[in-house]
């Protein structure tokens, strides 16, 4: 405690000097729990500062500490999903006005399952197995299968 609280003034000697240990506020920001407010009070440097450099020098996302491959991928899942059900809803009000189902739907349906076999295959390989099927993605392919026959159907 003693020794951090010594290192804690030497940073803020510094950041009064006008020099900030930028490699040091580089480590904080992408490797340590401290929110950017907190980065920037520890450092004396205002957080565009650090927002700045971050976006320039390339750093490491902070969100992407807290994403692993398969909550990404559920995500990403979940996300295809509702816009599945979003486009159905709107072919479906489509023919009970009486309008053609639009063509773009169709394509746009056929490009979120190849979207969905690229997830599948990605999940597979950052994890270093062979794809395999989960039941949602699935399911999912099963409903993209049936809304595009049903439709070439019309």
């Amino acid at each position: 405690m003693v020794e951090e609280l010594g290192q804690n003034e030497a940073r803020a000697a510094k950041a009064a000097a006008g020099k900030p240990d930028w490699p040091l506020i580089r480590r904080d920001y992408e490797e340590s729990d401290l929110t950017l407010d907190e980065i920037a009070a520890r450092h004396g440097v205002k957080k565009g500062q650090i927002s700045y450099r971050a976006r320039v020098e390339d750093w490491k996302p902070r969100f992407l500490r807290e994403l692993d491959s398969s909550m990404f991928a559920r995500r990403l899942l979940a996300i295809l999903g509702q816009q599945i059900v979003k486009i159905e809803k709107q072919m479906k009000s489509r023919i009970r006005n009486g309008q053609e189902v639009d063509g773009k739907d169709v394509a746009l349906l056929n490009t979120m399952a190849r979207t969905l076999d690229k997830l599948i295959e990605l999940d597979a390989r950052t994890k270093g197995n062979k794809a395999k099927k989960t039941p949602q993605a699935e399911n999912l392919r099963a409903q993209l299968a049936q809304r595009i026959t049903e439709l070439a159907r019309r």
